[in-house]
């Protein structure tokens, strides 16, 4: 039988250098409470002593400290010097990051709304190849369990935190003390005579968490000492059955998405309720939408997807998004494509210049026929063309993934027409497309080529005078076609990927 030898000191070194391992550059959610007080202290004393090789760590890092000053307390501003001080004091990298409480916005609780808020404040602030890491301990993960519980969350919300969490592809949080308990840091803080900050609304049981810690887990505790660990070992179990079956699912819910993202629906049609509801979850999840409860998800089954078929339902998800359905497919778009756009007519004197669309539907810069690649023009494509590359020196530094890039190819505007951009089209007048015989109303063009209503109002139309050439990305005119006399242009639109 192996005894453990170690002390408590040196188990919180051991799990925070096992979980830093491999990561050069680290950032802390530093709140300046004894969890995250002793994390930074441990952080520092091991980046000093990497050179000695002390604590056997492969990767020397380097290490700042966040603190996000929400305004919410009283003594937010002295918390904020407080944190300042201990990380000067080890000669540590300090940001103070101001997060703005909107209560209108107070969805799911304070305690809810500020975490989400901290979150993306943090993650706002991290730069790509940065880890950010957070103090959570053991009773904390209980303390979500049971939570969870009480919400009447399927095994996803079971599975509490965990160890390791990517928000996004270049984005992970690690939570180094997620098997330490509150005791061991504790221990570690009166050992090294830190300073800690506490906060005052902790002791106040009208949030559930503080409920819990303060009235319910001494007594759990009291009846079953290890409770904390055993709670810990079911949202582990939780954990690995939603991560089974993501594997599992994984190929269908593939066969289920459009090229555009959106998710078929005929086929759930013949599914069990239980499969379908956890395919529809993934494809949210994928979205980063929050996990729908079990009556949401019924709402959009019966009141989205088995709508009338003339219908547009609409069902709002969060404060960004909404749920739409279109032509047998589900499509998660944001809310600012329902602001109807027709007035805006956007002058675009300098062909050269690059513009910003209105909506946060991105900009448009055009190029001229030599920067062109002969391959990209394709008439049988509508002069149309998604790519991935760019001219050089077209991206900006602060370029974001989550965005495509459509380029459109037309004829060179002369010297008498006027370009503008508009988002409206005269609903009687006909138009001829490249690809087409015949003239058509645009609407009538927009269902042929099965584009959604809210992309319709959000698509920048290409005017020469008063002559559509292009609509942006979909499709381009006779007006704008590209003969042998003519010059090319190409306009790229850099949008983002949500439809």
């Amino acid at each position: 039988m192996l005894i453990n030898t170690l002390t408590p000191e040196d188990q919180l070194y051991q799990e925070v250098i096992q979980h830093i391992q491999n990561h050069s550059k680290l950032v802390l959610a530093f709140s300046g409470g004894l969890d995250s007080t002793v994390l930074l202290d441990i952080l520092h004393t091991i980046n000093t002593q990497t050179q000695s090789n002390t604590y056997n760590i492969s990767t020397p890092f380097t290490l700042r400290a966040i603190h996000i000053h929400h305004g919410l307390n009283y003594y937010s501003n002295h918390w904020a010097k407080h944190c300042f001080k201990e990380c000067k004091k080890r000669n540590i990298p300090f940001n103070l990051i101001y997060a703005h409480y909107n209560k209108k916005n107070n969805q799911g609780g304070i305690e809810a709304t500020a975490r989400q808020i901290r979150y993306q404040k943090l993650f706002e602030n991290i730069y790509k190849q940065e880890t950010l890491l957070t103090a959570q301990h053991l009773n904390d993960q209980a303390e979500t369990f049971l939570l969870a519980l009480k919400r009447g969350s399927g095994p996803k919300g079971l599975s509490g935190m965990q160890k390791k969490t990517f928000f996004s592809k270049y984005q992970l949080l690690l939570r180094p003390f997620l098997q330490c308990t509150k005791e061991q840091i504790q221990l570690y803080a009166k050992k090294k005579k830190l300073i800690w900050i506490t906060d005052n609304s902790n002791s106040n049981t009208r949030f559930d968490r503080n409920f819990l810690r303060l009235q319910i887990m001494p007594i759990l505790k009291n009846r079953w000492p290890g409770i904390n660990h055993t709670i810990s070992r079911s949202a582990q179990l939780c954990a690995e059955q939603e991560t089974l079956l993501d594997e599992l699912l994984q190929q269908e819910l593939k066969s289920l998405y459009h090229t555009d993202q959106s998710l078929l629906l005929k086929p759930l049609i013949h599914m069990s309720i239980q499969k379908r509801q956890a395919l529809i979850r993934r494809w949210l999840t994928n979205f980063n939408i929050q996990m729908p409860s079990y009556d949401k998800l019924n709402h959009i089954w019966n009141n989205i997807i088995l709508s009338k078929k003339d219908s547009t339902p609409i069902m709002v998800l969060n404060k960004e998004n909404l749920l739409r359905r279109f032509q047998n497919r589900l499509y998660i778009i944001p809310k600012s494509t329902q602001t109807l756009l027709n007035d805006i007519i956007i002058p675009w004197n300098n062909f050269k210049k690059r513009i910003t669309l209105p909506n946060n539907l991105g900009t448009l810069t055009s190029i001229k026929s030599s920067n062109i690649k002969s391959y990209l023009l394709d008439e049988k494509k509508n002069h149309i063309k998604k790519i991935i590359l760019l001219p050089n020196n077209f991206w900006q530094s602060n370029y974001i993934n989550k965005k495509i890039l459509t380029l459109s190819l037309v004829r060179s505007p002369n010297k008498q027409e006027k370009i503008s951009i508009r988002f409206k089209y005269l609903q009687n007048s006909n138009i001829r497309i490249i690809g087409k015989v015949h003239s058509k109303k645009i609407k009538k063009i927009w269902q042929e080529l099965k584009i959604p209503p809210w992309i319709r109002n959000n698509t920048p139309l290409l005017f020469y005078n008063n002559k559509l050439i292009s609509a942006l990305g979909i499709f381009t005119t006779q007006d704008g076609n590209i003969t042998n006399k003519s010059k090319v242009a190409g306009i790229f639109w850099l949008q983002k990927t949500i439809k």
